[in-house]
């Protein structure tokens, strides 16, 4: 036999080891995690190709495809809203320690707030870069383009209830209350704005100053910009 032939069937035999090696491990990797396919999957995907393999980031490139799993920052809360009368909740928020701005005051005044049946929906937070609005968005845009990305709005009168549920958000790294832009660690409830006029409240936002729990609303125009870190609670289409 020749060297050549010598070194071509080494080489065959090596690239045989290594497919037989990896073939084994996988199989042992998917017997021990049995988790969905597509939960598995969503870290990246592995395909043999030659003699090596093509790693595919889906997390970055299809973000639609990833399964998270309880416990994850983006878990779904599901929460009742509606069902519940002003007066109620303005005792709830209080016996909960809650404080709200004068604008969540004027709010709670709106009639969304007028005696409803209670429904169950479900909350998901994605900040504005995660929608794909690298440099920012108006809050229509924001909308408009979560849509596109398979999220809705809340029902507008969701805040108060999201608030009583979210015992446990993180503290703000600032304790600037107003400074005339979306505040730092702030989580703002996606929901029509309850009004056109400038000058009246659009939403609320949630946001927890020196362990102090916060429902506050919030004012802004049509051409101001909110940055891909400010955070929004939608449900999932």
């Amino acid at each position: 036999m020749t060297p050549t032939a010598t070194f071509v069937l080494v080489t065959l035999g090596v690239m045989a080891m290594r497919f037989a090696i990896a073939g084994g491990l996988r199989r042992r990797a998917r017997a021990r995690d049995k988790r969905p396919l597509t939960e598995r999957l969503s870290g990246r995907l592995t395909i043999p190709i030659g003699i090596g393999y093509l790693r595919l980031r889906l997390v970055k490139e299809y973000p639609c495809f990833v399964c998270r799993r309880e416990g994850d920052e983006t878990r779904v809360l599901h929460l009742n809203v509606g069902g519940s009368t002003r007066a109620e909740l303005r005792t709830k928020l209080g016996s909960h320690g809650v404080l709200l701005n004068a604008y969540a005051d004027m709010l709670l005044d709106h009639t969304v707030f007028d005696p409803r049946a209670q429904e169950e929906i479900k909350i998901i937070e994605r900040n504005v870069g995660e929608l794909g609005l690298r440099t920012g968005a108006t809050l229509l845009e924001v909308f408009a383009v979560a849509r596109e990305r398979g999220f809705a709005l809340c029902p507008p009168d969701t805040g108060p209830y999201l608030r009583l549920a979210m015992a446990s958000q993180a503290n703000a790294p600032d304790s600037v209350l107003s400074a005339g832009r979306s505040p730092v660690g702030a989580l703002k409830v996606a929901s029509a704005p309850f009004s056109d006029d400038v000058a009246y409240p659009k939403g609320f936002y949630l946001r927890v100053v020196d362990g102090q729990q916060w429902l506050r609303g919030f004012r802004c125009d049509h051409e101001y910009l909110f940055s891909p870190e400010d955070r929004f609670a939608f449900q999932p289409l």
